[in-house]
C-alpha cells in the first residue's frame, strides 16, 4: 500500500505512475541491488555465470519479493540496455540457463559508485514514462479523430509540464 500512495504525499508532486510500473521500478532495483552483490562475491571465480535463478533465489531470500522471467522480460522491453543476457549451458544443468549481467554501463569504474544504482532507477522510470506515453499516444490516434485530440487538451498531452 505504501507503494502505491507514497507520490502522492510528495511535497513535490511529479508524474504518478500506475503501480504495476512502480512495482517493474522497483524489481529493476532489486535486481540490481543483487546483481551486484552477487558479481561482488564472485570476483575470485573468474570464469562462473549468474543464472538467472540465482539472481532470482538472491531477491526472495533479500526483499522478500518474488521475480518471475515475466519481469525481466518487461524490464527488457523498456530498455534492452539494462541488461546483458544470454542462454548459455550451465555445468550440472541439461538444459540452457538464462545468464545475465549488467548492460554497458559507460566507466568501469564507476560501477559500484554510490549514484549509480540511483541512475539506473531513474533512467528506468523515464524509460517507463516514455514507453507508457508511446502506448497512450497510438491508443488515442486509433480511437480519436485529429479535431477530437486537437479540441482536448488532455487527450492530446498525458504528461502536462
Amino acid at each position: 500500500m505504501r507503494l502505491k500512495y507514497s507520490e502522492l504525499l510528495a511535497a513535490k508532486r511529479e508524474l504518478v505512475l500506475p503501480l504495476h510500473l512502480k512495482h517493474l521500478i522497483q524489481v529493476g532495483s532489486m535486481l540490481d541491488e543483487c546483481l551486484s552483490f552477487l558479481i561482488q562475491c564472485r570476483k575470485q571465480n573468474v570464469g562462473a555465470v549468474l543464472t538467472f535463478n540465482e539472481l532470482k533465489q538472491s531477491v526472495e531470500r533479500t526483499h522478500g519479493k518474488t521475480v518471475t522471467t515475466n519481469h525481466f522480460r518487461q524490464l527488457l522491453t523498456l530498455s534492452s540496455e539494462l541488461y546483458n543476457h544470454s542462454w548459455e549451458k550451465v555445468a550440472g544443468s541439461p538444459a540452457p540457463q538464462l545468464t545475465v549481467e549488467f548492460g554497458p554501463v559507460g566507466e568501469p569504474n564507476t560501477l559500484y559508485s554510490a549514484g549509480y544504482f540511483e541512475k539506473r532507477k531513474q533512467e528506468l522510470r523515464s524509460k517507463v514514462i516514455d514507453y507508457s506515453c508511446a502506448a497512450y499516444r497510438d491508443f488515442v490516434a486509433a480511437k480519436f479523430t485529429q479535431a477530437e485530440v486537437a479540441a482536448s487538451q488532455i487527450l492530446a498531452d498525458p504528461v502536462k509540464a
